[in-house]
């Protein structure tokens, strides 16, 4: 989608919106990966071709067109029982754990309900992303729905300026591209996959119980290791500590709740594992040269 008066285009970046989503999905630590395509979507090939690019050096890509279909070839969009019909034929194909991006929230939800009918769990053997983070979407979902937000409020009031300018006779000739937000993770992808399963089981458990006081100890013991193997093992196959999986957990987290609600810096700092107020503050100000404010700000596209 986008906005044009006379030839002049506004739109979301979705070559970054693809690298976005491909730098996500590969963090997952996943071998295989999908896209999901929309034919409604004119946008769709753009995005496929940024993605299969970001992944395909490292893993392979299978691309899914659910809509693709023989009885199909003269409707853009197929009927929904039929579409999440073809989508379960799919996935029963496709090598697993697999991390699919689909192009459109909607999507999404119908991969999610295709998942649901043949019993495969999300995001332990199908990792789901979409792409507009639809807040009508993301609410429907059965989980949380991760998604890479496209930033369409600055989108419109871009548009809105080149309006203006071109009614006074201002205005420019080359498109004007809006960068995306980034990935929103949520728990549709809140997993990770090493060599090592008994690794992947601590990371795991990490990013669901981050807010919490966790110890390497504790961590090591659900690995089954001792603390010293433990942190060895954990470091080689993840490429940092335990303590840094932590720390990352918790900012996500903490970026999440800033851009996604209006929370005080009390509670997202609780809520993150942060503690408090003043310690988020300290963690943005190392990491961002921010404050918490400041940075929910520019995230939501508001400076």
């Amino acid at each position: 989608m986008k906005s044009g008066v006379q030839g002049q285009v506004v739109e979301p970046d979705y070559e970054q919106a693809a690298q976005d989503a491909a730098r996500h999905l590969l963090s997952l630590g996943l071998f295989n990966h999908a896209f999901l395509r929309s034919r409604s979507l004119p946008e769709s090939k753009r995005l496929r071709s940024v993605f299969q690019k970001e992944i395909f050096p490292l893993n392979r890509v299978e691309m899914i067109d659910p809509d693709d279909d023989a009885g199909f070839s003269d409707r853009p969009t197929p009927p929904r029982e039929q579409r999440v019909s073809r989508l379960v034929r799919m996935l029963g194909q496709m090598a697993k754990p697999v991390g699919v991006f689909a192009d459109d929230d909607q999507l999404a939800l119908d991969l999610m309900l295709a998942c649901e009918l043949m019993g495969l769990r999300v995001p332990q053997e199908v990792a789901i992303l979409g792409c507009g983070n639809s807040q009508i979407e993301v609410a429907m979902a059965p989980s949380p729905l991760s998604s890479v937000d496209l930033n369409w409020r600055r989108v419109g009031r871009a548009g809105a300026r080149v309006l203006s300018e071109m009614m006074e006779g201002r205005a420019a000739s080359e498109p004007v591209k809006v960068g995306p937000l980034g990935v929103f993770a949520r728990a549709s992808t809140a997993t990770m996959v090493t060599s090592n399963p008994m690794i992947t089981r601590a990371i795991v458990h990490i990013r669901q119980h981050f807010a919490e006081n966790l110890k390497s100890s504790e961590l090591a013991k659900i690995a089954g290791m001792t603390e010293r193997a433990f942190r060895a093992e954990f470091r080689c196959l993840v490429g940092h500590s335990p303590r840094t999986e932590i720390f990352k957990s918790r900012l996500a987290a903490a970026n999440r709740l800033l851009r996604d609600t209006d929370l005080k810096l009390d509670a997202i700092a609780l809520e993150s594992g942060f503690g408090n107020a003043r310690k988020l503050c300290e963690i943005f100000a190392q990491t961002y040269q921010l404050t918490p404010n400041s940075w929910r700000d520019k995230a939501r596209g508001s400076n």
